[in-house]
């Protein structure tokens, strides 16, 4: 599994890493009491019953580093960012001289609100809205809380570890960021329906106080590469206009059942229309081309989120609609002794119509990338070879299925056109 959909799993859902038992700021009886109220309200909310109490704490931000100190140094190993590396700079979402660690070090630090620990069953709120744990918490705290309440009542209902260990070996992260979209958009959904109940009762108060909150816990770091930032924000705004149509579909007992049976692709997320008729991505496959000095290093499936992000790297007009008529796909990416790197991507889409979106698009792609002049309507191979970047061939423009191939040698980019 590439790093970042370990980390996506890690950073929205719970911390793995075991930390020592520090001394935790003490609940006094009345924050007590309105902690129960909380969980009540969440239950009410959620239309499902708490099973067991959950245990709250109020980490100390030492405490929070070393987690997260420990968390990363798990997860990002060397073999684990170069894989992640050589996957964005393939695909231009990345500059290869970012130091990935850095970035996520700084991200956490200042994103992380809280969190529901899977192994301990614990449920941890940062102070964001600084001072001393006291009495009651400020209302950007408790919207947090309740956030992390949902989170305990589907880990009670759904069983989280289970949900989340059937992507471990996934190499396949358009279908890890589905199933965390299921689970964040669920939370999100009630968080703000909370929020809304809060903002009802006292506007004035609620909006000083999430301003004031807003204000001390910050946003995305200056320097986040923005795929990062779209990556973590996705299965909670996206994620959450999921849940909305599943309830609008069936209530509270069709998000239920969609634990059971959870989107596969941020196609789904997306286009919620699409998994409530059940409609599933094409597995498309390749065949392994090493040889030559070629070597495979790593196989995917794209997805339409990150299809539409590549085609934003270039600025394209009208991105997210040039991906929408995505159906399945895979890609490769191969790596040369001598440093050299080449990829490939296998596309079909749903009709002959969205495949001519797509065409379109990809002409004012490669004019853009490439400075190439596309023939958006040929369905025949093209390629081009370059004097100063890597030769580009692809075929199937205007049909139903596509396939894309970058490489430093005019040869091997035509050896990549095979289906």
């Amino acid at each position: 599994m590439r790093v970042i959909a370990s980390l996506l799993l890690v950073y929205l859902l719970s911390w793995t890493v075991q930390s020592q038992a520090p001394a935790e700021a003490v609940i006094s009886d009345a924050l007590r009491v309105q902690l129960d109220s909380l969980e009540t309200t969440t239950a009410r909310l959620r239309e499902l019953p708490f099973l067991h109490p959950v245990t709250v704490i109020f980490p100390s931000t030492e405490t929070v580093r070393a987690k997260l100190g420990g968390m990363l140094d798990a997860q990002l190993t060397p073999e684990r960012v170069a894989d992640a590396m050589a996957f964005y700079v393939a695909f231009d979402l990345m500059q290869p001289d970012v130091d990935l660690r850095a970035v996520f070090d700084a991200l956490y630090q200042q994103q992380v609100g809280g969190f529901y620990e899977l192994e301990s069953k614990e449920m941890n709120v940062l102070l964001l809205s600084g001072g001393t744990l006291g009495d009651a918490l400020p209302l950007l705290e408790r919207i947090i809380a309740v956030h992390e309440y949902v989170h305990a009542l589907q880990d009670q209902h759904f069983d989280l570890t289970a949900y989340l260990s059937m992507l471990e070996n996934a190499e396949n992260d358009d279908l890890v960021l589905a199933h965390v979209a299921l689970v964040e958009g669920d939370a999100t959904y009630i968080m703000n329906r909370y929020a809304e109940e809060e903002i009802t009762r006292n506007p004035l108060g609620a909006l000083l106080s999430t301003l004031s909150g807003a204000l001390a816990s910050g946003d995305i770091p200056p320097g986040t590469p923005p795929i990062l930032a779209q990556e973590l924000l996705f299965p909670y705004l996206q994620g959450e206009e999921f849940v909305r149509a599943l309830l609008r579909d069936g209530g509270m007992a069709r998000l239920n059942a969609a634990f059971a049976n959870p989107p596969t692709s941020t196609m789904h997320i997306i286009h919620p229309q699409k998994y409530l008729s059940g409609q599933a991505p094409v597995t498309v496959a390749l065949s392994d081309l090493s040889g030559r000095g070629w070597t495979l290093n790593k196989t995917g499936v794209l997805g339409e989120f990150y299809l539409r992000e590549y085609l934003k790297t270039q600025a394209v007009p009208a991105a997210n609609r040039a991906a929408a008529g995505w159906a399945g796909d895979a890609y490769q990416l191969y790596s040369r002794d001598d440093g050299a790197t080449a990829w490939r991507l296998a596309l079909v889409w749903e009709n002959a119509s969205e495949a001519a979106e797509f065409a379109q698009a990809w002409q004012h792609f490669a004019q853009a990338r490439w400075g190439v002049s596309v023939d958006a309507s040929d369905p025949a191979p093209q390629c081009f070879e370059r004097v100063d970047t890597p030769h580009l061939c692809f075929v199937g423009l205007g049909s139903s299925d596509t396939v894309l191939a970058v490489a430093p040698d005019l040869a091997f980019a035509q050896a990549l056109l095979e289906k």
